[in-house]
C-alpha cells in the first residue's frame, strides 16, 4: 500500500489512540508491544501503525530501537518532578567555550546561562554540541531531551535545534542567532542601536567623512549594523557617500583590508574616521592604517565592534562596541522560565555598550589618553 492508501484521520486516531493508553498506563519507559499486537488491539493496519509511531517518535513521544522495539519515552518534565520541581536547563554549546579558561564570544554566554541559572536556583546541565549532536543525534542526545527547556550556543546548531522543537514539549533558546517562522526565543545583541551609537558619537566628534567596513551581509538584505551606520548619518546631517563604504567580499576574511584602506586614503576628501563592522576588521585596519603612516587615535578615529579584541587581550586601545555577552546568557534563561515550559517565539534585544579607548579622537587632533569608559 502506497501513501495514497493512507486515510489521514485513521492515522491521527491512532497517534491519540496510542499516546493515551501511555498516560492512562503509565508506561513511560517502557517497551510497548510487538507491531503485529499493537495493530490488532487498535483495529488498524501495520502500515497505519507504523506511520502513527512516526508521528510519535518525532514529538518525543516513543523511542524506536532497530531490533529492540518501540519504547514509551521519559514522562515530559519527570527530570523536574523527580527533583520536588526543580527545572533542568540543557546548556548546549561547543565543547571548546564551555572548557574555555580565557575570554570567548560564546564561551562568555555559556557562563552567562550558567550564572543565570544559579540565579534562579536551576539545574544546569553542560553538555558539548559535539556530544548532544553531529549530522544527527549524538550520544548524549538522550540526556540532553530529557531536560525541561534548551540554551544552544552556537549558530551551526540549527539542525540539532529543530530537533529539539519536533519535541513540542520545552521551550528553546537561541544564543546570536535568529530562526523565523518557529517558536524559538532567539537572544541577539543591539547589532543597529549599537552601530547608531559608534557613528553618531564620531559624528559628536566632528567627523564628517566617516568610512564603514561592512560586517560580512547579503547585497539584498543589509545587515542591522549598516542600517545603524546610515541612521546614525541621516541624523547628524551627514550624506550618504557609498564610496566610504567597503563591502565583506565574502570568504576572504580580513585580507581584502589593507586594499580597501588604500582606496580609502587614496580619496580626493578621504575619511577622517573609520567604523568597522567587527573588531577583527578593525585591527586589520589598525595595520593597515599604520603601514600607511597613520596613527589611531591620532590621525584618524577608528571603531570596532564586539569588544573582542580588549576582551581577549589582544589589543587595548581600540574604542570599540561591546556585546553584552554574559547578559546575554542570563536573560536566555530567564526568557527560558517565563516561557513556563512551553515551546516560545520571541526576540530577546540585549543593548550593546560604546566603550571609548585611544583610538578616537576629533578631526585633525591628537587623541589624548585616557582610561577606558562606557560613551552615551
Amino acid at each position: 500500500m502506497g501513501l495514497r492508501g493512507l486515510k489521514p484521520h485513521v492515522r491521527d486516531k491512532a497517534v491519540s489512540d496510542i499516546e493515551t493508553g501511555i498516560r492512562d498506563g503509565k508506561l513511560w519507559g517502557q517497551r510497548l508491544p510487538a507491531e503485529r499486537e499493537m495493530a490488532g488491539k487498535l483495529g488498524i493496519s501495520r502500515f497505519t501503525l507504523q506511520s502513527a509511531l512516526s508521528v510519535l517518535e518525532s514529538r518525543g513521544l516513543v523511542i524506536r530501537r532497530h531490533g529492540s522495539g518501540t519504547f514509551a519515552a521519559g514522562k515530559p518534565g519527570s527530570s523536574a518532578a523527580a527533583k520536588g520541581g526543580k527545572v533542568r536547563v540543557a546548556v548546549i554549546a561547543p565543547g571548546a567555550d564551555l572548557a574555555a579558561a580565557g575570554w570567548t564570544y560564546h564561551g562568555d554566554m555559556v557562563r552567562g546561562a550558567l550564572r543565570g541559572c544559579q540565579r534562579l536556583g536551576i539545574e544546569a546541565l553542560p553538555l558539548p554540541l559535539e556530544e548532544v549532536w553531529t549530522e544527527s543525534p549524538g550520544p548524549r542526545w538522550g540526556e540532553a531531551r530529557e531536560c525541561d527547556a534548551f540554551a544552544v550556543v552556537s549558530a551551526h546548531a540549527l539542525p540539532m535545534v529543530y530537533a529539539l522543537l519536533k519535541l513540542r514539549r520545552a521551550p528553546v533558546a537561541l544564543l546570536d542567532g535568529v530562526l523565523r517562522d518557529v517558536p524559538v526565543i532567539a537572544v541577539v545583541d543591539g547589532s543597529f542601536e549599537g552601530a547608531r551609537r559608534a557613528v553618531r558619537y564620531l559624528a559628536k566628534l566632528g567627523h564628517r567623512r566617516i568610512a564603514y567596513l561592512t560586517p560580512r551581509e547579503d547585497a539584498e538584505t543589509p545587515h542591522a549594523k549598516s542600517h545603524g551606520y546610515r541612521a546614525a548619518l541621516d541624523e547628524n546631517g551627514i550624506a550618504y557617500d557609498p564610496g566610504l563604504v567597503c563591502p565583506d567580499p565574502g570568504d576572504a576574511g580580513e585580507a581584502h583590508i589593507p586594499e580597501a584602506v588604500d582606496r580609502l586614503l587614496a580619496l580626493p576628501d578621504p575619511p577622517t574616521a573609520v567604523f568597522a563592522g567587527n573588531d577583527r576588521k578593525a585591527m586589520a585596519a589598525w595595520e593597515a592604517l599604520e603601514a600607511c603612516g597613520r596613527r589611531p587615535g591620532a590621525d584618524v578615529a577608528l571603531v570596532g565592534f564586539g569588544d573582542t579584541a580588549s576582551r581577549s587581550g589582544a589589543a587595548q586601545g581600540l574604542s570599540s562596541v561591546r556585546i553584552l555577552t554574559r547578559r546575554m546568557g542570563e536573560l536566555a534563561v530567564k526568557a527560558l522560565v517565563d516561557a513556563g515550559g512551553r515551546p516560545a517565539a520571541r526576540t530577546v534585544i540585549v543593548p550593546d555598550t560604546l566603550m571609548i579607548r585611544g583610538s578616537t579622537c576629533p578631526p585633525g587632533v591628537a587623541a589624548r589618553s585616557s582610561a577606558s569608559e562606557p560613551a552615551d
